[in-house]
């Protein structure tokens, strides 16, 4: 136990989507232990429940993105953009166009991160000023040619509205430190799969009674073999899994029921 609000430890947690797996898996594939536990309350959308949390605590929606957050999403995107577009750009308006590339990069270069947002946004605001703005009225036509110039190279108008519109939704939605979000979320999501593990997981200790069987579910560890004349040590009996510290033996993935194996 960590803290006064009864929350696991840290290591219990991340443990718990390994535990949660075995055990669901356990009585997908096992009809006599589904049975069993079906017999005490654990019913097929108890079951679905299981897995609907596995999923939340691994960060992963059914037909969504895989970067579901929209603001971590346009970071990186930005971020990746600075990491090639800004050297694209130098390239073309410094052969070319040597004096709008003198404006255009004047204290700026490619960010990572959440400075890339800013960065990026700097670039944008000065192509717009090549594009239109007022006090370059004697330029005008060699910044035409620069831009011509950037759009030829994949820097277009639709090029620039996908960019600031990145650059906006970064900013719209970034109002709250993006990482401390990110893992409260996660480690809520963790706390709602450990309730739910130890309450079955408890039930299935107390109805189901052969050791093979709570080793299918992850709930009891395989005894080593003993050599020949050797004492046979005590095991010690598997503690219910609650809040506490359980010893489930660590099993490899596998696919939910039903899906390919």
């Amino acid at each position: 136990m960590s803290d006064s609000n009864n929350i696991p430890s840290r290591t219990l947690l991340e443990e718990t989507p390994q535990r949660a797996l075995t055990f669901l898996r356990g009585i997908g594939v096992n009809p006599e232990l589904a049975t069993i536990m079906q017999a005490n309350g654990y019913s097929e959308k108890v079951h679905d429940e299981g897995w609907a949390l596995m999923f939340k605590a691994a960060g992963y929606s059914p037909g969504g993105s895989m970067f579901g957050n929209p603001t971590a999403d346009a970071i990186r995107q930005l971020a990746d953009w600075n990491g090639v577009g800004f050297h694209r750009m130098h390239a073309a308006l410094a052969h070319l166009h040597p004096e709008q590339e003198a404006f255009v990069f004047h204290d700026v270069e490619p960010k990572t991160g959440v400075e890339a947002v800013i960065s990026t946004g700097m670039i944008l605001d000065r192509l717009d000023v090549l594009e239109k703005g007022a006090d370059r009225a004697e330029s005008r036509d060699a910044d035409k040619k620069a831009l011509d110039t950037l759009a030829e190279r994949g820097i277009d108008d639709k090029e620039r509205t996908r960019l600031r519109s990145l650059v906006n939704v970064a900013k719209s939605t970034a109002k709250k430190p993006l990482v401390a979000t990110d893992v409260d979320a996660r480690t809520a999501a963790l706390v709602e799969l450990r309730n739910w593990y130890a309450d079955w997981a408890e039930t299935a200790h107390a109805v189901i009674t052969r050791r093979g069987d709570l080793i299918k579910l992850g709930l009891a560890k395989r005894q080593k073999r003993i050599e020949s004349g050797a004492k046979t040590p005590t095991t010690p009996a598997s503690p219910s899994p609650t809040n506490g510290t359980d010893t489930a033996a660590p099993v490899m993935p596998v696919a939910p029921i039903g899906s390919p194996a």
